[in-house]
């Protein structure tokens, strides 16, 4: 009888040791997924960052082309008037 407590005793502790194993694997994976989450957090917000950049050169670039059109528009109409002036004092 003290035989097979002493083989249970055994099993028991192997068992108990690849529990412990099997725990630290478990406790390393859960460390390196905190790790990846940590970086891709860390990726998606500076890709927030390029967008808001994307995003305020485009406005920028947008009033620039409004600009453009304001003064496209009063040259065309100062070469209107030129226009008008050199026709009205044709001979």
């Amino acid at each position: 009888m003290a035989n097979e407590i002493r083989k249970l005793a055994e099993k028991t502790q192997k068992s108990l040791s690849w529990i412990d194993a099997n725990i630290n694997i478990l406790a390393q994976s859960i460390t390196n997924i905190g790790e990846a989450i940590i970086k891709q957090t860390e990726s998606i917000s500076n890709a927030a960052s390029r967008i808001e950049e994307i995003n305020t050169k485009t406005q920028e670039m947008a009033d620039l082309v409004g600009d453009v059109d304001v003064v496209a528009e009063e040259v065309n109409e100062m070469a209107d008037t030129m226009l008008k002036n050199v026709e009205k004092n044709k001979f």
